[in-house]
């Protein structure tokens, strides 16, 4: 319903007569997730028929399914995890020097306080 409203509107405004949707066009839409909303939708089919010549809806681009374009998850850790390894080895490298020169927080690139409260919030302590 909102591409052809979107279509009858943008056909209004620009002189257009697009009367007809191709079946491929509109399962693109479909499998697409649309995480811009409905004001993504509605820029993709102002692009659509002004690209458009005769009276069939032409994309100019392809869109994917989340399942084709998501790729291969990765299988065990979390981000929090990953993160947790890694603060962990960068601390063990600098000896749990922190600050300074070739310090962990210098290494990570983050100020000495925002390591500490990671460190803190991911429970990695020097034992």
């Amino acid at each position: 319903m909102l591409v052809n409203f979107f279509i009858k509107r943008f056909n209004k405004e620009m002189g257009k007569t697009i009367t007809s949707v191709p079946k491929a066009v509109m399962d693109s839409f479909l499998a697409y997730s649309w995480p811009g909303n409905v004001r993504e939708l509605k820029n993709v089919i102002e692009r659509a028929v002004i690209t458009t010549h005769g009276t069939t809806l032409e994309l100019m681009s392809e869109f994917k399914s989340e399942k084709e374009t998501a790729g291969p998850k990765p299988q065990g850790k979390g981000l929090a995890d990953i993160e947790y390894q890694f603060i962990l080895e960068t601390l063990e490298k600098t000896r749990w020097k922190i600050e300074g020169p070739s310090g962990a927080a210098q290494i990570l690139g983050l100020k000495p306080s925002t390591l500490r409260y990671r460190m803190k919030k991911l429970g990695i302590k020097r034992i």
